[in-house]
């Protein structure tokens, strides 16, 4: 499983702060034809798999490899078993946090570090937002500037008074208090504020020391890199209650944390395959005396890599090299290797927040299900000098009620709130305290969008049909054999993501004039990497030199050109890939749902099956939270667009969940491919653990290799 964050879609009304199994998928098909995992995928994406394997075999020469990695995705657009739909962020919102005060990088988990956080007691003027923004990318380059300084000084000064706590809403739970065993963002989003890594990225996103003392020492041992790390001394492992543990971070902490995240098969594991030296051997035959994690002594760490990776050091950001302080793990139940078994009634840990350690600047006091998440500063931290808010809580919203953030907002419960469709008519209408205008003229803002991709998922290989009794299907047996060879077909996956209004659809969450803003047509952004020097590529035999400056994008539409497919992920007139729909067209979805319903009526009428027509629709199943007004809009907008421009041939129908625990389960928590209850899905996706496309394009590998495609039905 290569993984990393699978994020959760958040809902623009809630917060203004951003909460992101493998094997084979069980051959219960009841259709000859669908074939196994294997078979399947390499029908539906074997085209991309073939030209990825060529940007990974590219080790030398990085602007090759991104090149060759752009015209894979391009590929997997084609597929249409993915529908880009929006990236976090690109509504209104309103707060009373200081702007950049928490890292922004764009890969990671630092930027859900919340403990640099400057909080104010009443909102922060729209102005004063932009003042403080304006500062901050004026000064940010500068060594010594120091962003919570000028804010400090910038917020005393306009009549500001700062506190702090902050409070802010939330909406899942975590799974699990073991960060070493998630890539769930509801899990290390709360995880993450517990302890600290080896470095980390301040709020001028320039990566530093943290447990280590300064940046790694970087060294070759023959072929391979090797990373060398200095620890700081004395920095205390403590418990949740805020006793002294008796133990301090060693350098063998992160060589047992290591080991760990390989034995807990959490997702993080595949991430190192290839990467440090031995972890992959280390999967098969549980050797660690193999692998390239060594304390040198109590306070040197070194990591050897399987030759040499150019984005490795930027994975620091990112859970997987979490420490762990062995003792107390095997106290808990904790083993190694060929022995671990979270399963054992025997283990303890992480199955709670007093079943771990804590060496960063919050400890969890209360994790209320489904109420409240409250986070307390560890009085220990050795880094107390940068914790601005010393309590943070975080209150469950079910998003039932699509006005409660913003109420809240304004009776000050919490700290932040998107302005959704819902509350933009209110929030141009009420005023705060003594102000004489309104909460949208006077505190809105347009919220920054980053680096998570949100998609709409084609499940390819349906054989699933409740999930532990809920989400039964309404299928007839025909209906469901008729979906399994539909699915499996390019131009009918293409001519229903054509069909997608994605602009109508998000309009439901954040209003008609910012319904755009955060539309997304790629998995990897357009411009999270660009070439550094001039590269040459074959476009479909012909050689092409892309110059210094080509944003990734580029090259990905030129691929798609090529190849003759009708969307579009970079604008060249606009210089984008973000911030306007590049899918939607009916034209083109009935154009390429007719090719493909001649092909799939073929193959019906070989099976004796019912052809697809308007008498014999063919059924296409969505989940969502039906007690959301937010969520079951955005439903009726997508069936209303598809159905305006294939109803003659295609059903969408809703299966409304009331609970958003049972849509969660549903949509987000299935375990594999073969769990997957769906047709099609947009409730989930990805968020990048690292600096190279390879950390999304990795989530589509097969053979359980890539942690996404249990969300097209397989592995």
């Amino acid at each position: 499983m290569k993984l990393k964050r699978f994020v959760i879609a958040g809902l623009a009304g809630v917060a203004a702060l951003s909460l992101v199994s493998c094997g084979g998928g069980a051959d219960t098909s009841p259709l000859d034809p669908t074939g196994t995992d294997t078979q399947v995928y390499n029908k539906v994406l074997g085209a991309f798999n073939t030209k990825y394997q060529d940007a990974l075999g590219q080790t030398t020469d990085l602007n090759k490899r991104y090149a060759l990695q752009a015209q894979a995705e391009a590929k997997l657009m084609e597929s249409g078993t993915m529908l880009p739909t929006t990236t976090q962020g690109g509504n209104y919102a309103v707060t009373r946090v200081a702007p950049r005060t928490v890292n922004s990088t764009l890969w990671g988990n630092d930027e859900a570090r919340l403990y640099s956080t400057v909080v104010s007691k009443t909102p922060i003027k729209k102005a004063d937002r932009a003042a403080m923004i304006a500062n901050w990318n004026a000064h940010r380059a500068e060594a010594d500037y120091d962003h919570t300084a000028y804010v400090k000084q910038y917020l005393t000064s306009h009549g500001y008074e700062q506190k702090t706590t902050y409070d802010a809403a939330y909406t899942s739970d975590p799974d699990t208090y073991d960060v070493l065993a998630t890539s769930k963002a509801a899990d290390s989003e709360v995880l993450v504020n517990l302890y600290d890594g080896l470095l980390v990225y301040n709020q001028n996103n320039v990566q530093v020391g943290a447990i280590a003392t300064a940046l790694p020492t970087i060294t070759k041992r023959g072929d391979n890199q090797v990373f060398t790390f200095t620890l700081r001394q004395g920095v205390k492992w403590v418990t949740n209650t805020g006793a002294d543990s008796g133990y301090t971070v060693k350098a063998a902490d992160f060589v047992t944390g290591f080991q760990h995240m390989l034995d807990a098969e959490g997702g993080l594991e595949s991430l190192t395959y290839g990467v440090v030296k031995g972890a992959s051997d280390y999967a098969k035959n549980k050797d660690a005396s193999k692998l390239g994690v060594k304390a040198v002594d109590d306070y040197t760490v070194e990591y050897e890599l399987e030759g040499t990776v150019p984005y490795f050091q930027s994975m620091f950001a990112y859970s997987l090299f979490a420490p762990l302080q062995k003792a107390f793990y095997e106290s808990k139940g904790g083993k190694f290797g060929a022995e671990f078994d979270s399963t054992a009634e025997t283990y303890k840990y992480g199955d709670s927040a007093a079943n771990i350690l804590y060496n960063g600047p919050f400890r969890l006091t209360a994790t209320d299900k489904e109420t409240q998440i409250v986070f307390e500063q560890n009085a220990d931290y050795y880094n107390k000098n940068a914790v601005n808010v010393t309590k943070i809580t975080w209150k469950y919203n079910d998003g039932k009620d699509a006005k409660k953030a913003y109420n809240d907002f304004k009776a000050g419960t919490v700290d932040g709130a998107g302005l959704s469709s819902a509350v933009l008519p209110d929030a141009k209408q009420d005023k705060l305290g003594t102000d004489t205008d309104t909460i949208f003229n006077t505190y809105s803002y347009e919220t920054d969008t980053n680096a998570t991709t949100f998609v709409n998922f084609f499940n390819v290989n349906r054989t699933t049909f409740t999930t532990d009794g809920i989400a039964p299907t309404t299928k007839t047996k025909n209906q469901k054999l008729t979906y399994q060879l539909a699915s499996l077909n390019q131009n009918i996956r293409l001519g229903i993501q054509y069909a997608v209004d994605r602009k109508a659809t998000n309009a439901i969450s954040v209003g008609d004039e910012l319904a755009e803003k955060s539309l997304r047509n790629s998995y990897t952004p357009y411009n999270f990497v660009s070439l550094t020097a001039p590269t040459t590529v074959s476009v479909n035999g012909t050689n092409k030199t892309y110059p210094a400056g080509t944003l990734y994008g580029q090259i990905m539409q030129d691929q798609i050109t090529a190849d003759g497919f009708e969307m579009k992920v970079y604008d060249a007139t606009k210089a984008s890939g973000d911030g306007y729909d590049g899918w939607y067209n009916a034209a083109n979805a009935k154009a390429r749902f007719e090719k493909g319903l001649a092909e799939v009526n073929a193959e019906l009428k070989a099976a004796n099956l019912p052809e697809i027509s308007s008498g014999n629709k063919l059924v296409v199943e969505y989940a969502t939270q039906s007690s959301s007004t937010i969520y079951m809009g955005k439903a009726q907008a997508l069936k209303k667009s598809v159905e305006a421009a294939l109803g003659e041939w295609v059903e969408i129908r809703i299966v409304g969940l009331e609970q958003r625990a049972d849509w969660l389960k549903v949509c987000y928590s299935y375990s594999d491919g073969a769990h997957a209850n769906f047709d099609i899905n947009d409730l989930s996706g990805w968020g990048p653990d690292y600096g190279d496309p390879q950390t999304y394009l990795d989530t589509m590998l097969p053979d359980g290799d890539g942690y996404m495609v249990k969300a097209l039905g397989l592995f």
